[in-house]
Order: structure tokens, then sequence, then C-alpha cells
């Protein structure tokens, strides 16, 4: 709750100061839950809310919309302040089910960014984690499809596939139309698999481990379609196991974070932002990750040896 409170109120009083006449990620599915309460398709209405720094439409299913719902009842500004909040609350909340060293992990450039941008991220790794919210999967369905994959067994994928299937269902009901305008609006998007930029397929490495679900988990990181942002990595923060694997990926994923962003991108386009901000994601994120993920398998390989 504390930390919750604390970065809703700091989005609420910061944002306007440093992030004037800019948009939160969140903003666009806050405008499309306002679409549908009026009746209108928030697809078709979102191409009225984009701009140069992001000329596609609203990128988001069904599910996040009618869960963005309450908060579209609200200013903006207020919305983006609880839904950050609700997010890193609950990934806390998550996070330390059993134990207090993976605080450590708020600290890292993943969460930081999700909270600065107004991200789904937290929310959604929180979903994969606490049985009441697995329907949350559905809402960013590329790190849901990615999280499903690392499930450690067959229960919890259960679990998570059925949450999704009935946010699927309420949303089916609500909005019968929605598949349709949703993939024409991904026929538009400027994502793609991170096996695709340079040096990406290095991650597909961590198959090698393939029976630990850090390792499916990296892998489908890699295969989905993603921004190759930070926030979209924030995943890969549950491949620490360790107080020291959990600093280890915090200190040196916020550092990338605060390098790549020290760089002058005032003049650049989203995909030029996203490519001049990847080398620094794979060093010093996924490759951490991918490491501690092998250096498990080869340890469990050298005890299972004869």
């Amino acid at each position: 709750m504390a930390v919750g409170l604390a970065a809703g109120i700091l989005v609420l009083v910061l944002w306007p100061r440093l992030w004037a006449g800019g948009n939160a990620d969140i903003d666009a599915v806050i405008l499309g839950a306002r679409s549908l309460a009026m009746g209108r398709d928030p697809y078709a209405d979102s191409w009225r809310h984009t701009g140069p720094g992001w000329p596609w439409p609203l990128q988001y299913p069904a599910p996040a919309i009618l869960a963005i719902l309450p908060l579209s009842l609200l200013p903006l500004e207020v919305g983006r302040a609880l839904f950050v909040g609700l997010g890193l609350g609950l990934l806390t909340f998550a996070l330390t089910r059993d134990a207090w060293w993976p605080l450590v992990l708020l600290a890292s450039g993943p969460v930081v960014e999700a909270g600065v941008v107004g991200q789904w991220s937290p929310i959604v790794t929180a979903g994969s984690l606490l049985p009441a919210l697995a329907w949350v999967l559905a809402c960013k369905p590329n790190l849901g499809v990615s999280l499903w994959l690392g499930c450690p067994d067959w229960r919890t994928a259960r679990r998570l596939a059925l949450g999704v299937v009935a946010a699927l269902v309420v949303s089916l009901v609500v909005f019968p139309a929605w598949p349709t305008s949703y993939l024409e609006a991904l026929s538009h998007s400027p994502h793609e698999s991170l096996i695709l930029r340079p040096l990406g397929w290095l991650l597909l490495v961590a198959l090698v481990g393939w029976r630990d679900p850090s390792a499916r988990l990296l892998a489908g990181l890699a295969l989905v379609p993603q921004s190759a942002t930070f926030y979209d990595g924030l995943p890969a923060l549950l491949t620490a196991r360790r107080r020291g694997e959990a600093i280890l990926l915090s200190v040196l994923s916020l550092v990338g974070y605060l390098v790549s962003m020290s760089r002058d991108r005032s003049m650049l386009s989203y995909p030029a932002i996203v490519a001049q901000g990847w080398p620094y994601l794979l060093v010093t994120l996924y490759l951490p990750a991918l490491a501690l993920v092998l250096a498990r398998w080869w340890a469990h390989r050298k005890d299972s040896a004869p």
C-alpha cells in the first residue's frame, strides 16, 4: 500500500511539471474506455488521439479497456496516477509474498520506466503471481503469453488460462465486434519480435534449459512482438531467484535505463528511439537474465551428471 500510494502521488504531482502536454501509455486506454462507454468503437476513435510521437491507433484488447472503465470516469491525470499506483502496489505485494529481498527489484530500470510512462507491465506481471489477478494477462497479450510460458507448473498454467478465457468471454459479451477492430489496429503496430533486432536471437539460447520456467519466460519475451523497451522487459526480472541476483539485475538495468535516457532523443521518431535504446536493454537486462538462466542450467547439469 505504501509503494502504491507513493507512486500514485509522485505521478500526480510530478507529471504536470516534468511532462506537461505529454501522454502516458495508459492514457490511450482510458480514452478508449470513454469511447466505449459512449457506444463508439474505441479503436476507430483512437485515430483522433494520435500525434507525431505516436501515430498509431489503440494497441490494447478489449479486456484492458473494460478493466479501465472505472478510471475513465475520473480526470485523466487522476486516472493515470491511480493506475500507476495500483500497478506498482500490486507488483510489490506479489513480489514479497515469501520474502522481503524482492523489494530490490523495484529499483530496476523496467519498474522505474513502467511507472514513469504508465505501463501495464507491473500489473500484468503481478497477475502471473496472484491467483485473483490471472485475468489481467489478457490485457497485454504479448507479455501475458510470455508469463504463461514461464509458469512453474501445469496447475498455475491452467489457472492463468482460465482467468484469461473468462476475461475474453466477458469482453465479447460487452463488445462482440472488438476482435476485428483490434486486429485492424494491430496491423499498424510498430512492434516486432526481439529476435529480429541485433543479437536478439541470443535470447533463444535460454531454451537449452527449457525445463526451467525462467528459460521459457525469457524465450517467450524474445519471440512475441513487443516494444523492445525496459518496461516491456519487466517480466525478465523474475529470472532472479536470490537476493544477489535481484541486486545484479536491478543495478545493471537501472544504469542501462538512465544512460539510455541521457541520450538526445528530441528529434527521433519512436522506432528510432527504440533502436537507440535496444543495445542498453540487451546488455543490461536481457543478457544478464540469460546468464542467470544458463548458470542454473549448467549447475543442474553438473549435479545430475553420473
